[in-house]
């Protein structure tokens, strides 16, 4: 069939199907206009809203800029504020420590002086109290550095049975005083040579003994320490003495707080012993705890870790103490303090020693420079020269002038402050008020050892 033959009714039917495509299409264009609007206008909305957004958080973050600048301000002031705290604390430490070793020294001169009856008994008392105000600086100087993370524990070879020997010997005149006994249990197979820091765990033994004595009125109070893994030790402090209320369990190792309000009024103390023990145990690796029940006593109990020494000859653990050694040497005490060096001369001249006096450091380059010295106590803290730079310059000396012994004599006790004598090129550091048997054994390494290392040859 050729066109001119076509059906008229195909094609009305080919334009019904194209007028109805066409209508679709329409019907298609207007719902995609329509999408197309409303995407428009969700667009339009959802930029609005990330604007809003975007606005807030820079708001947001104007704020926390803002806090974190207030907090870093307010952190710089409260890290000025903590120094400023420890110079204080150090300050008052020196300023305390200087009129203590003149009390103490004195005290410890009266009672070499071979003194009995009332006269004798007096000065105890003044030695007691003083010690114990000696005590309480320590406590706040030491509860200042753990506050500032200043404690740094020493790793030493120690003899650790004649560290308990020393401790129950110091604390059995007290458990005699308040009639009761003190009793030390030591498990047979815990080794005498350890690793370790000796006088802070002495500090901690010494603190909950003094404890449990001071709160014990009857029965007595025992130290129990065993070996329990390789290189852990427990210890554990037991009294039958007055307890401790179970509420008040978890607060006593706070500081400044007591048992009981009446504590310190009854038995003193700056409620702060407790909480520079838990510091040191946790230091040491252990963990303070307690047990206790009223009326019927309390357990003080902590692990510390410890290192294998070095081979160290096994001790006796209460062997008698031997007759103290006379010292044949050639002593120069150096202070600007005349009581300080008249408490310094006399106690080494008892011990055997020859003695001068130089109140200055000057005074003291020229005493060494004059020589037929063996060891020089040297105060840090003097007017014009002083003990540091006096170090200095003996080391600067020729040989063998500048190997003379040095051992700082000071009332700088804070972290630290031993380090920068050793570094300032002294042998040896003591801290005032002087310790007598500290003296002992530092004069004793120098007759032992001889001339110093720390010369600059």
């Amino acid at each position: 069939m050729n066109e001119t033959e076509r059906n008229p009714a195909d094609d009305a039917a080919t334009l019904k199907a194209l007028q109805k495509e066409l209508r679709a299409r329409d019907r298609r264009i207007e719902q995609l206009r329509r999408q197309a609007e409303q995407a428009e206008l969700y667009a339009l909305r959802s930029k609005q809203a990330i604007l809003g957004t975007t606005r807030e958080l820079e708001a947001a973050v104007a704020r926390l800029e803002q806090a974190t600048g207030q907090l870093r301000e307010e952190k710089l002031r409260a890290e000025a504020a903590n120094e400023a705290k420890s110079r204080f604390v150090a300050t008052i430490s020196h300023e305390l420590r200087t009129p203590m070793n003149g009390i103490l020294g004195t005290a410890e001169l009266l009672m070499q002086s071979g003194i009995q009856g009332e006269e004798r008994e007096l000065v105890e008392v003044i030695q007691r109290s003083s010690k114990g105000l000696l005590s309480i600086i320590n406590d706040v100087l030491d509860f200042t550095k753990g506050e500032s993370n200043r404690i740094q524990l020493e790793r030493i070879d120690f003899d650790l049975r004649e560290t308990l020997r020393a401790v129950v010997e110091l604390e059995s005149n007290a458990a005699r005083r308040r009639g009761i006994t003190l009793e030390c249990d030591v498990d047979e197979h815990l080794p005498a040579g350890l690793l370790g820091d000796p006088v802070r765990l002495r500090q901690v033994l010494l603190n909950l003994i003094d404890n449990a004595i001071k709160f014990t009125s009857e029965g007595g109070v025992r130290l129990e320490v065993r070996a329990v893994g390789d290189g852990l030790v427990e210890f554990r402090v037991r009294d039958s003495g007055i307890g401790i209320p179970a509420s008040k369990l978890d607060s006593i190792f706070d500081p400044f707080v007591q048992a009981d309000s009446s504590t310190t009024r009854r038995f003193g103390g700056s409620g702060l012993g407790l909480a520079i023990c838990r510091q040191l145990v946790r230091l040491m690796g252990g963990e303070l705890r307690v047990e206790s029940e009223p009326g019927r006593g309390s357990t003080f109990r902590f692990t510390a870790h410890f290192a294998s020494a070095c081979t160290l000859p096994i001790a006796d653990t209460f062997r008698p103490a031997s007759e103290p050694m006379k010292l044949s040497l050639r002593v120069l005490v150096v202070d600007d303090n005349a009581v300080n060096r008249m408490i310094g001369s006399r106690l080494v001249q008892r011990m055997g020693c020859t003695c001068a006096v130089a109140e200055d450091g000057a005074a003291a380059i020229a005493a060494a420079e004059r020589g037929g010295l063996d060891v020089i106590l040297m105060d840090c803290s003097m007017p014009g020269i002083d003990g540091y730079q006096a170090t200095a310059a003996i080391r600067a000396l020729p040989p063998p002038l500048c190997n003379v012994r040095i051992i700082a004599v000071t009332a700088h006790a804070l972290a630290g402050d031993r380090e920068v004598c050793l570094a300032a090129g002294m042998d040896d550091y003591l801290t005032k008020p002087i310790e007598v048997e500290a003296l002992r054994e530092a004069l004793a390494r120098v007759a032992t050892v001889g001339p110093s290392a720390s010369s600059a040859a």
